[in-house]
């Protein structure tokens, strides 16, 4: 049962409720319930807790990882992949940007994703938040603005192919040269509200006739916390 691997995992790794839900942003009364299975984590909470827990969704869902099957911490463990590992029937690679640079010439302004390398999702996942696996990516969150939503540092994952924008969804834009997530909704003018869920940073208004310094590049489905010493 997902509620069984998920106590053993959070005994093996020496943390308790206390210390999952302050990095998830969630309430000790929540883990408690996913630990005795009362209830699951979904989204980014399933995907933090797996991260936290140094293993992945599909692990804590299924009990398999690979050709290893879950029965008990003390006879098997969780398994990395390299590049030459093949997928899974349920996974699918997406890029991940961990830089951002600017370019010059003719597209001077424009935010540049540099990628690194490719991580892997489960396409049960975006299945159930609709989002597509051939158009996500993954990037790195910066500054603390969606704290303690989103934390500084933390890995994001945005859908390209959604980009009209839907009052109160998190989104990945360009503003100028700087990338940003944010809540971004409508005004009746044509402009737009960029929202912080920190609520030390204000609200902006962005005029109608300031849209041309705003490019959504994707709508945010998923994000995995970290917490920085």
């Amino acid at each position: 049962m997902l509620g069984n691997r998920i106590d053993d995992l959070i005994k093996s790794t020496g943390l308790n409720n206390v210390k999952i839900a302050n990095k998830l942003g969630v309430s000790k009364v929540a883990v408690g319930k996913w630990r005795k299975g009362q209830s699951e984590p979904t989204g980014s909470n399933l995907s933090g807790l797996a991260e936290v827990l140094k293993t992945n969704a599909d692990f804590l869902l299924t009990g398999k990882q690979g050709d290893l099957f879950y029965d008990d911490l003390s006879q098997s463990r969780v398994v990395g992949w390299d590049d030459e590992t093949e997928l899974e029937d349920d996974e699918f690679e997406i890029p991940y940007y961990n830089k951002v640079t600017v370019t010059a010439g003719s597209q001077e302004g424009e935010v540049q994703e540099v990628t690194g390398k490719t991580i892997r999702m489960s396409k049960s996942s975006a299945r159930k938040a609709g989002a597509s696996i051939t158009q996500s990516f993954s990037y790195v969150n910066d500054g603390d603005s969606m704290a303690e939503r989103i934390s500084d540092g933390a890995r994001c994952t945005a859908d390209a192919s959604k980009k009209e924008i839907k009052d109160g969804k998190i989104y990945c834009l360009r503003h100028g040269v700087m990338r940003r997530t944010k809540y971004l909704y409508r005004r009746p003018d044509g402009g737009l509200l960029i929202r912080s869920h920190n609520p030390n940073y204000p609200d902006e208004i962005i005029a109608p006739e300031d849209m041309n310094d705003i490019e959504i590049l994707g709508w945010v489905w998923e994000w995995s916390n970290m917490e920085r010493w």
